[in-house]
């Protein structure tokens, strides 16, 4: 039995990736889509809110939690949860692919390979 997918339900339809692309990328294509006319609907695809990769953030970015992750922070016994915290690596595939990052405290502390789609951690970038 197939899936009742938005694709299996609009064949015809156009399908941008915005999980696997930053924002001018995206509107690159939405913009060809609709000069082209390729078709009347355009499905977009958007990474989960809150995660490493809707925020697109980069190396050493500082970022603010979420209230969740404030409070899984403050369980963890990491000082300081209020604070910002550190993007301090990126792990990508062998595309080069974003998969994976630490994220570091302001003062210690933190958590390693964070799925980079992870929803509702990052509340904004600083």
């Amino acid at each position: 039995m197939q899936m009742n997918t938005l694709q299996n339900m609009f064949p015809k339809a156009t399908t941008i990736d915005g999980t696997h692309h930053n924002s001018e990328e995206v509107i690159s294509q939405l913009k060809k889509t609709i000069e082209t006319h390729e078709s009347n609907i355009t499905i977009l695809t958007l990474p989960p809110k809150g995660s490493a990769n809707d925020k697109e953030v980069a190396i050493w970015n500082q970022v603010m939690l979420t209230k969740e992750w404030r409070q899984k922070a403050k369980d963890a016994n990491i000082p300081y949860e209020t604070e910002w915290f550190m993007i301090s690596k990126i792990n990508y595939n062998a595309e080069k692919e974003p998969i994976s990052y630490n994220l570091s405290g302001s003062m210690g502390g933190g958590w390693q390979n964070m799925d980079w789609n992870l929803p509702n951690v990052i509340d904004y970038k600083c």
